[in-house]
């Protein structure tokens, strides 16, 4: 049998997604806790992360719930990858207008 390997996610930054203006994270590639108070943005994240594969919030909300709301627009990025694979998926998100989803600069 063909060995398998896992997707990874190798980093994702936020722009204007929920509580994060700006993020930045590498996860370490085994395991991770996302450990903080109330309110300091964990379910945020979990939620960024988990609207990757579905393009759907996990808490129900229109897809404009998850824009900070100070801005027009959210972004979410993400590297991804498996073995010596990877892709860039990037997922634009408008008050007024459809999504704008994009694997390797490519638009879906």
């Amino acid at each position: 049998m063909g060995s398998t390997s896992s997707v990874v996610i190798r980093w994702v930054t936020l722009a204007d997604i929920r509580s994060y203006r700006a993020l930045k994270w590498h996860p370490d590639p085994n395991v991770n806790l996302l450990v903080g108070p109330n309110g300091a943005g964990k379910t945020n994240l979990m939620e960024a992360i988990g609207y990757l594969p579905s393009l759907r919030s996990f808490r129900g909300v229109p897809d404009d719930g998850l824009i900070s709301y100070e801005a027009d627009s959210g972004v979410i990025r993400a590297g991804l990858g498996w073995g010596d694979n990877g892709h860039l998926v990037e997922i634009e998100i408008f008050r007024n207008r459809s999504r704008r989803v994009q694997v390797d600069r490519h638009r879906l």
